[in-house]
C-alpha cells in the first residue's frame, strides 16, 4: 500500500462525513497511544475540490488525535525556538493514502467504513443509509451491501425525519432506540407534542412511554369495553360514532399498520380519537342503564339495597380526563347521584361478591354497593363494594350534609335490621335449651296424646328436608331396613309412632336454627307448652322493643324507615 505523509496543516474534515460526534476521551486516549507506538494505519484523503490541500476520507478520529499531539509538539517547539535548538516535527505531518475520488465515491466510502464500527451511532447510521439510497442505491442493495435486512434499513431510514431535538436525545442517549423507532413515524406536530409531554418524566424518552402516546393517539380496538365485553368489535350503539370497527376506514386493520410493532393482533387501531371516545361514551351510559332500577338517583342520599354510581380522582391520561367528564355530565342530566369518592368512601372491599365476609360488612353497614366506571385509563364498568367513612372522618374531608346524613342512615339500618336478628336469635336458643326440659321431654314421651295435623305436617317437612340430598339407592336401603314385622309395629302401634315424631321434633327443634326450626318454635312448641313458649316470646321482644325503637327514632330524624328507604 502506497501511502506517504503530508503536512497537517493541508488536512481538512470532510462535511459530507456521516460520524458528527466523537468520544473525546476516546481521542485522547488514541492519542497517547500513537505518541507511543506511532501510527499504524494511515488516513485516507483525496484532493480537496473545494479548497486548496486535503480532505478527509477515512480517519477522521486519526486525524483528530494527531492534531492534539500536534498542538502539544507546537507548544514544545516555541520553547525550543527560544533556546536556538532545532524543533520537532514527529507530528507536523501525518501518514495518508491519497486516492482520486468523486463524492459520491467518498461518500460512500466514509459510510462503509463508519458502519463497520461496533459503536455505530443510531442517528449516523441512518443518516449514512438515507444518504446512500439518496445518491441511487436501493434499499436491497444497502441491506446486502452491509448485511442487513431490508426493513432494518427501512426504518434506520426513519430515524431521519425525528425532529431535531429528539435526534439530539438519542445521540445522548436520552431517548431509547425503541422509541425513536415509533415516534419518528409521527409528523412533525406529533413529535412535538410527544417532546412537550414527556421531557420532564422520570423515564425519560423510553419505549413504554411512546407507546403510552402513541395509544393516546391511536386506541387499540381489542382494548375496547365493547369488544372485550363480547369479543364483537362490529357493534354500532345509538348516539355513537356510526360506524363498524370492521368497515372503518379508521382501524388499522382495514389497511396497512404504520405501527405494526405495536400492532394489536386482528382488530386493529382505531386513529380517529373523537369516534373513538364517542363510542366509549355511548358504551358507559347504556352499560350504566342496565342499573338503572338499583341506581340512586340525583339529589338522593343513599338507600338500603340500592347502589350508587362513584367518581374516583385517579391518574388517567388527557384524553380518559375529557372522557369522565363527557360521561359524568351526561349521568347527571339523565338523573343518577354521582358521588365524590372520597366524600364517602375510603377503599375497596377486596373479598369476591360470594364471599361471606361482605354479606357481614353489609350487614354492619360498613360498605356500600357501588357502580365503578373507569380503571385508571381505561373503562371497566363493575359493580364493587366500597367501605363508608366513619362520620367525623367523612365530615373532616369536607363531604356534603347528604354525603354524612346517608353514612349515619345507612349504619342506623344495618342496626336495625341487626337487632331484630339477635332477637329472633335470642328466642330460637331459648326455645332449643327449653326442647331440652323434663317438661318438654314427658310431653314428647307421651304416646296418649294423638299427633295435632300440625305435628304430622311438620314432621313430613322434616323428614323432606332431610332426604333432599339423598340418592335414590340411600333412600331404598332406608326402607328395606324397615321389614315387615316393623312396619306392621310402626302401622299398628299409633302411640309408638306418635313418639318417634315426637322424639324427632324435637330432636330437630333443639339442634337446628335454620328457618324451619324458627317455624316450629312457633307452631309445634307453643302446642306442648303455650303459656311457657309465649312468656318467652313476650320478654324477648320486650328488651328488643326499646333499643329497635331508639334506632327507628333516629332513622326518621334522618328521614328514613327502618328498611332503608326515604319516607315520602
Amino acid at each position: 500500500m502506497n501511502f506517504r505523509s503530508i503536512p497537517l496543516d493541508t488536512v481538512k474534515p470532510s462535511p459530507m462525513n456521516p460520524r458528527k460526534t466523537f468520544d473525546e476521551e476516546a481521542v485522547r486516549e488514541l492519542a497517547a497511544n500513537i505518541e507511543k507506538q506511532g501510527l499504524i494505519q494511515p488516513i485516507t484523503v483525496r484532493t480537496n475540490p473545494h479548497a486548496e490541500g486535503f480532505e478527509i476520507v477515512c480517519g477522521e478520529r486519526r486525524y483528530r488525535a494527531f492534531c492534539l499531539l500536534k498542538v502539544r509538539e507546537d507548544e514544545i517547539n516555541v520553547a525550543q525556538t527560544a533556546a536556538h535548538r532545532k524543533k520537532y516535527d514527529r507530528f507536523q505531518s501525518i501518514p495518508a493514502i491519497i486516492r482520486e475520488m468523486t463524492d459520491e465515491e467518498a461518500l460512500e466510502t466514509m459510510i462503509t467504513e463508519n458502519l463497520q464500527r461496533q459503536d455505530v451511532d443510531p442517528m449516523e447510521e441512518a443518516f449514512a443509509f438515507g444518504q446512500l439510497i439518496k445518491n441511487g442505491r436501493t434499499v436491497e442493495e444497502v441491506a446486502l451491501k452491509f448485511g442487513k435486512s431490508i426493513r432494518f434499513i427501512q426504518d434506520r431510514c426513519k430515524l431521519n425525519s425525528l425532529i431535531p431535538e429528539l435526534m439530539v436525545a438519542v445521540k445522548e442517549e436520552k431517548m431509547s432506540i425503541a422509541a425513536a423507532m415509533i415516534i419518528c413515524k409521527l409528523d412533525e406536530d406529533g413529535q412535538r407534542k410527544y417532546a412537550n409531554s414527556y421531557s420532564a418524566n422520570i423515564n425519560g424518552y423510553s419505549k413504554s412511554s411512546a407507546e403510552s402516546f402513541i395509544n393516546s393517539l391511536f386506541m387499540s380496538i381489542q382494548k375496547s369495553p365493547w369488544y372485550q365485553s363480547d369479543n364483537q368489535a362490529d357493534e354500532d350503539f345509538d348516539g355513537g360514532c356510526g360506524r363498524k370497527c370492521s368497515e372503518c376506514t379508521f382501524n388499522t386493520a382495514n389497511h396497512g399498520c404504520l405501527f405494526w410493532e405495536m400492532k394489536s393482533q386482528d382488530a386493529g387501531r382505531c386513529t380517529n380519537r373523537d369516534n373513538f371516545t364517542c363510542k366509549q361514551a355511548e358504551y358507559i351510559i347504556r352499560s350504566v342503564e342496565e342499573y338503572a332500577d338499583r341506581l340512586v338517583k340525583a339529589g338522593n342520599p343513599l338507600e338500603s339495597g340500592k347502589m350508587v354510581i362513584i367518581h374516583q380522582e385517579t391518574y388517567c391520561s388527557e384524553p380518559t380526563k375529557q372522557l369522565k367528564k363527557e360521561v359524568f355530565k351526561r349521568l347527571k342530566a339523565l338523573g343518577y347521584e354521582v358521588l365524590k369518592y372520597d366524600d364517602v368512601f375510603q377503599n375497596k372491599v377486596y373479598y369476591e361478591d360470594d364471599d361471606p365476609r361482605v354479606e357481614t360488612m353489609l350487614k354492619k353497614g360498613e360498605c356500600y354497593p357501588c357502580l365503578s366506571l373507569f380503571n385508571y385509563d381505561s373503562v371497566k364498568v363493575e359493580v364493587e363494594y366500597h367501605r363508608i367513612k366513619t362520620t367525623k372522618q367523612a365530615t373532616a374531608d369536607g363531604a356534603s350534609g347528604i354525603s354524612a346524613t346517608s353514612i349515619d342512615a345507612m349504619k342506623l339500618v344495618e342496626k336495625y335490621k341487626r337487632g331484630q336478628e339477635i332477637m329472633k336469635e335470642k328466642i330460637g336458643e331459648r326455645m332449643r335449651k327449653f326442647c331440652d326440659t323434663d317438661q318438654i321431654k314427658a310431653y314428647a314421651a307421651d304416646g296418649s296424646n294423638p299427633l295435632s295435623s300440625d305435628e304430622e305436617i311438620a314432621m313430613l317437612a322434616i323428614i323432606l328436608a332431610r332426604m333432599t340430598d339423598w340418592r335414590c339407592e340411600e333412600r331404598n336401603e332406608f326402607y328395606n331396613i324397615l321389614d315387615g314385622n316393623k312396619m306392621s309395629y310402626l302401622r299398628d302401634t299409633p302411640g309408638i309412632r306418635n313418639i318417634i315424631i315426637r322424639q324427632a321434633l324435637r330432636e330437630y327443634m333443639k339442634t337446628n336454627i335454620d328457618g324451619l326450626a324458627d317455624w316450629l318454635h312457633f307452631t309445634i312448641l307453643s302446642q306442648w307448652d303455650k303459656n311457657e313458649c309465649q312468656l318467652m316470646r313476650d320478654q324477648e321482644e320486650e328488651t328488643a322493643r326499646v333499643k329497635l325503637e331508639k334506632i327507628a327514632g333516629k332513622l326518621k330524624d334522618l328521614g328514613y324507615k327502618t328498611d332503608g328507604t326515604l319516607i315520602k
